[in-house]
């Protein structure tokens, strides 16, 4: 039975402090209000993957994969993105601070948000210059140097 809170930014970092993180992305992708299963098994296939603890990042040195726009690698409909970040921005300002965006640790200036595009829009349109990501990597040789660069 899972001892952690997946549907807040707390329950992450509560988490990380049981040293539950994996066991806590594993269950928010797959239990979560949006899950992606898909995701967590793409995860879980690499034996040596590993993660940062939540990092509070800059949000505009992140991309986003999944939108209504153009050349999205996941392309949703206008209509339905548009109304979900509008209920996501009203929790937003209500106090609620959202579980932490999941991206790959590998690029430049410019990582990928694996999991969390909405949460993302939601924040930019809000204002947030900074929030909480967890990072993955295929090794820790990895995990350090982008930790030794970007942290």
């Amino acid at each position: 039975m899972k001892n952690f809170d997946i549907t807040s930014l707390e329950g992450a970092l509560a988490a990380t402090q049981n040293n539950q993180l994996e066991e806590w992305i594993h269950a928010f992708l797959v239990d979560g209000s949006n899950p992606n299963a898909p995701l967590s098994e793409g995860l879980k296939a690499i034996p040596s993957r590993v993660y940062s603890e939540p990092i509070l990042f800059p949000l505009s040195k992140l991309t986003r994969v999944c939108g209504p726009e153009e050349g999205m690698e996941y392309t949703l409909e206008k209509e339905g993105w548009e109304r979900k970040i509008a209920t996501l921005v009203e929790r937003v300002k209500s106090g609620w601070n959202p579980q932490p965006l999941l991206s790959a640790g590998t690029g430049d200036e410019a990582f990928t948000i694996r999991d969390g595009s909405h949460r993302y829009e939601t924040l930019v349109r809000a204002g947030i210059k900074k929030y909480w990501v967890i990072f993955f990597f295929d090794n820790d040789q990895d995990k350090n140097a982008f930790m030794k660069i970007h942290i």
